[in-house]
């Protein structure tokens, strides 16, 4: 089997489901996520316009961004699993698909505030 081709259809089609994906995450994966909404229950002095942009536009970017890596691996993907080649996929390509479903399912914004928050409780325990 050989190298497969994305027609212009299938590109279109992919366009539209990402384009309403993004959309939709955009406006409520912050809303919808248990945990992210303890977030806005115990931080209500943050609930100010800006905040709300920030949580918009921080979730349009992580969906847009997975959808991007999507576009890219997809290929990569099709062609390993057509061709049972699965050497085709190394460690980056891993890690990037683990970032691509952070980003589809809408956690990159609290996986980050997961980490900021680790790496200060880190920083605090090193340095008592």
């Amino acid at each position: 089997m050989g190298t497969i081709e994305i027609t212009l259809v299938w590109r279109v089609i992919f366009l539209v489901i990402a384009v309403i994906h993004t959309t939709f995450f955009t406006i409520f994966a912050f809303k919808i996520h248990s945990t992210s909404q303890k977030l806005i229950n115990n931080h209500k002095e943050n609930r100010n316009i800006a905040w709300f942009i920030f949580q918009y536009f921080f979730n349009f970017i992580g969906a847009a961004f997975a959808w991007c890596l999507l576009w890219i691996l997809l290929p990569t993907y099709i062609n390993a699993f057509s061709n049972q080649s699965i050497e085709l996929i190394g460690v980056k390509e891993i890690i990037l698909s683990i970032i691509l479903l952070l980003g589809l399912s809408g956690y990159i914004p609290l996986t980050i505030y997961g980490m900021a928050i680790s790496f200060s409780e880190i920083a605090k325990k090193l340095s008592k």
